[in-house]
């Protein structure tokens, strides 16, 4: 062959065109290719999961908010924007009910299944039906708090921030938008807690409710004799919460209550008094949990 011929076969020639050593010839890897577009408020998730896994897609479903790999139409790896991944991510996506959506085939995906499609989807299709009869109501401390257990302790651990938000009027929705909550996470939480009977429902336009005084409680039967004697109650309400709040302080938690019970009883709509008590009757619960 000229040379001339040999530059110019050369020049028309990509890196992958080029033969390997074993004489074969390399190709990039198929750009991804969408089979699919529209908006999740018409086809949700778990839907998207069915077809692709009727259809064994190696591909990805991409949402507003995340994406889910498949390959031969099973999930091997989910990643929410919120820095979540795999079965936690699904969750997330799971109640994601509007934007865009799209399918895409892609070679490129692989890894083992995270879990049965048909597992992944009751168990998405559960939490969409919990979060839908929980997203528009709202919760606060139980007015006769329970004895919390260890387990009980986590649970309200991780959704004390959202109760104090929905206690100040907004709903279980709100507060999550408000402080960027993993929404999959609060369910299970709330759900356990409403059932254990610390937490309640409140009403549309009901105000958080005060637990229960001491004298409606039985008493601790580590503690035979009772409460112990209460102290008189200052006339002035600065000094009266100073008092409360250097006894809490001291771990002294019937005579914080005592006096806060009475600043309560001259300012019955005061919220700061009311958190105040909860706070008390609250570590008064975690002291006597095993």
């Amino acid at each position: 062959m000229p040379h001339s011929r040999v530059v110019e076969a050369a020049s028309r020639s990509t890196p992958n065109d080029l033969p390997a050593p074993d004489g074969t010839t390399t190709s990039p890897p198929p750009e991804p290719v969408t089979v699919l577009t529209g908006d999740v408020r018409h086809v949700r998730l778990p839907s998207l999961l069915q077809l692709c896994e009727a259809e064994m897609l190696t591909g990805r479903i991409v949402l507003e908010s995340g994406e889910v790999a498949l390959r031969s139409g099973a999930v091997v790896a989910a990643r929410s924007d919120q820095g979540l991944e795999g079965i936690a991510a699904m969750r997330e996506l799971f109640l994601v009910a509007e934007g865009p959506c799209r399918i895409e085939l892609d070679a490129s995906q692989t890894g083992q299944p995270l879990a049965p499609t048909i597992s992944l989807v009751l168990d998405g299709c559960k939490l969409v039906d919990e979060w839908n009869e929980l997203a528009g109501l709202r919760f606060a401390y139980a007015r006769q708090p329970t004895m919390l257990t260890p387990a009980l302790s986590e649970a309200l651990s991780e959704v004390r921030a959202a109760l104090d938000v929905m206690q100040a009027g907004a709903t279980l929705a709100e507060a999550a938008r408000q402080l960027g909550a993993v929404r999959s996470a609060l369910v299970p939480h709330l759900m356990r807690l409403f059932e254990a009977g610390v937490i309640q429902e409140l009403l549309p336009g009901e105000p958080p409710p005060l637990p229960l005084p001491l004298s409606d409680r039985r008493t601790d039967a580590a503690s035979p004799s009772g409460p112990p004697s209460l102290p008189p109650v200052p006339d002035d309400l600065d000094e009266l919460v100073t008092r409360a709040r250097a006894h809490a302080r001291r771990g002294e938690l019937d005579l914080a209550e005592h006096l806060l019970r009475a600043a309560i009883e001259r300012h019955p709509n005061d919220r700061v008094l009311a958190q105040n008590l909860r706070h008390v009757l609250l570590r008064r619960s975690q002291q006597q949990s095993p």
